[in-house]
This record gives C-alpha cells, structure tokens and sequence, in this order.
C-alpha cells in the first residue's frame, strides 16, 4: 500500500514499514518507566520548595527524612532536579509524539494562493504551519537522511520523513512545480537576511544576530524566574552562617550573573565591504576582533557519533573564529557564506560536494 497520496493542490505522505511497530513497542515500555520518574520528580520538587519556602510563613514544614536537604544542599538538589526534570518532561512528551506519529502520523503539505500550509497529525492532535509563498527558496531532500525539507528566509524547516525515498521525491518534484521553485541553488539576496538571522543596518555597517528579541526576552524571563526560587532557597538556608549558606549564596549569585549576562549581553558580526568584526558587549563593556584582507571558508568532517558537521569560519593571518555550524545538514552555513561573501568581498573556499 503506498504511503503517499497527491490530490490536486495537496500531498501527504504516511507512515510505512513494519519496523515502525517495534520502535512503538519499545517506546510503550519507555513511556511506563518515564511517568514513574515524572510523578517522583515533580513530588519531590513540591516537597522541596515547600520545606525551603514555609520557614518565611511562620510555619516550617520540613521533608520528613531528609534533614540532609539543608543549606547549600538544598539549592542544588532543587537546581539539578529542575534542570532535569524540564529535559525529561520534554522527553517524554517527544516521545509521545513520536509514538502517535509513528502509529497514525500524516503529513500533509498545501499549496494556496498566499504560501504553503503543511499540517502534521499525530493520532487525534494536529499542528499547522503557514509558510508565505515568498519566504520559501527552495525544496530538496536533505543529503544525509533524504527527507522532504523546505529552505525559508527563517531556516530549514522539514517537510516530512514518511513515505519512501521514491515518494519523498515524487513529492519534492511536485512542490517545485506548485511553487515554480527551481531544483538548482537558489540566488543570494545581500539586501535581505541571510536564513535564520536578524538583519539591522546601524552607521554604515550591517548588525547581523543570530537571536531576535523576542527569543532573548524568553530566555531572560526563564533565568530571572529561577534566580528568584534560588533567592528563596538562600533565605532559607541563611538562618546562620555555615557552609551551606555560604554555598547557596555563591550559587545564587553566579545564577544571578548569568540572568543578568542573558538579558543585557550583546553579540553580533558587523559587516562591511572589505571588513568582518565580531562584537561582544556587556552593559559598559565591550570587545571586538575585526578581519581584514581575510576569507570565508565552509569545513566538513564527521564527528565520533557518525554525525556530519559544517562550520563556517573566516581567516586571516592572525588566526580564525567560527561564525556558525550545522548538523547533519550544510544548507544554512553555505547560504550564510555566501551571503557574506557578497556582503564583505572576501573569498569563499566551499568542500568539494557543495560547490
């Protein structure tokens, strides 16, 4: 049964293969182990804040069999705890996702007059994506696990995995024609923003970022919220002066630092014809490496877990710093080499297989 269908302006690729049914047998009894450590994590975390906080209400309620939890220990049981707990909670929920998709997943890509709407069904839940028409640049299966993916100004984004390589084509083939993409590389724009970055134009020279402000504010919020839980932790630890409260203060403090780091730091690349700077600031503090006379160069190698990486670096006589990196995929790098090439004039040396 094939696992691809093409109804005039739509195509969705399925699922197929019995090997889909033992990574979903496998995934049920994974899936049994994470909800046990998902309800013990989120029970002693409770009981955690709990005992560090009702000291501050006049009511100590302390975790009964666990007066090792005091001091500086308590904050970085709490710390280790939340960190884990967020990484295993997003585990698991992928986990789910994959289970669903793997059982009764669809993706279904449409081709309407203002872009593209690709929708991915796993089981009853559904999620769709719109994509402006003019936003996307290019359709290809990805080198390394041929799959359907779409370069767009923001980025890669993939299409889908299911189906056969044949109707992965198929479906590539017939999203170019919809679109009226070509097959070949896409022409570099140096007006508009490489994919993936921020693009501002400040006293003569390009500011090019790799996160926009909205992404910075998320993540300045997360570190301010979890500065605030330590500040509590350290009020309930410093009730004497003792090892353990000198520990949470320092903990506190360097947690602190970093919010502070994520919310007021600044890095960015500065270009100019003939000039590529590196720019860190950090409230009054600044620093700069500028290249000059130097050139762009994309390098390939594969790491110990047989993973591809591409690094975009720019050299001079001096030496080289990294300007950005991918897995498993070259697509961004080199558009971001190009882009900077046309930008600053410097020569672009590519691995042979990209040119």
């Amino acid at each position: 049964m094939s696992s691809v269908s093409v109804d005039g302006a739509s195509a969705s690729l399925r699922p197929g293969g019995m090997g889909r049914y033992f990574g979903a047998a496998f995934l049920l009894v994974w899936l049994g182990g994470w909800a046990l450590g998902e309800a013990f994590a989120l029970g002693f975390l409770f009981f955690i804040v709990r005992s560090v906080v009702s000291p501050a209400a006049g009511t100590p309620w302390p975790i009964p069999g666990a007066d090792w939890i005091a001091g500086g220990a308590a904050g970085f049981v709490f710390l280790f705890l939340l960190i884990w707990l967020v990484l295993w909670t997003f585990g698991g929920i992928a986990a789910i996702t994959e289970l669903l998709r793997s059982l009764a997943g669809v993706d279904t890509v449409s081709v309407q007059m203002a872009g593209v709407a690709l929708e991915r069904r796993a089981g009853p839940f559904r999620r769709t994506r719109t994509f402006e028409r003019a936003q996307i640049r290019r359709v290809r299966l990805r080198r390394r696990d041929q799959e359907v993916v779409m370069d767009t100004a923001s980025g890669t984004e993939l299409v889908s995995k299911f189906g056969t390589k044949e109707e992965r084509r198929a479906v590539t083939e017939w999203l170019r024609g919809r679109l009226s993409l070509p097959e070949d590389e896409p022409r570099i724009d140096p007006t508009v923003a490489p994919p993936g970055w921020v693009m501002s134009v400040e006293g003569g020279a390009t500011h090019l970022r790799r996160t926009d402000v909205r992404a910075r504010r998320i993540g300045a919020s997360i570190m301010w919220v979890i500065v605030v839980l330590m500040c509590l932790i350290w009020y309930g630890a410093s009730g004497a002066l003792s090892a353990g409260s000198v520990v949470a203060t320092i903990l506190t403090l360097l947690l602190a630092f970093a919010a502070l780091w994520v919310t007021w730091s600044r890095r960015e690349w500065r270009v100019r014809h003939g000039e590529l700077t590196a720019h860190t600031a950090f409230l009054t503090w600044q620093r700069e490496r500028s290249f000059r006379s130097a050139r762009l160069e994309v390098a390939h190698w594969t790491d110990s877990d047989n993973d591809d990486r591409y690094t975009l670096n720019v050299l001079d006589s001096e030496g080289k710093r990294e300007i950005a990196s991918e897995i498993n995929d070259h697509a961004d790098t080199v558009d971001l080499a190009r882009w900077l090439s046309a930008r600053t004039g410097f020569p672009l040396t590519l691995p042979h297989q990209m040119r």
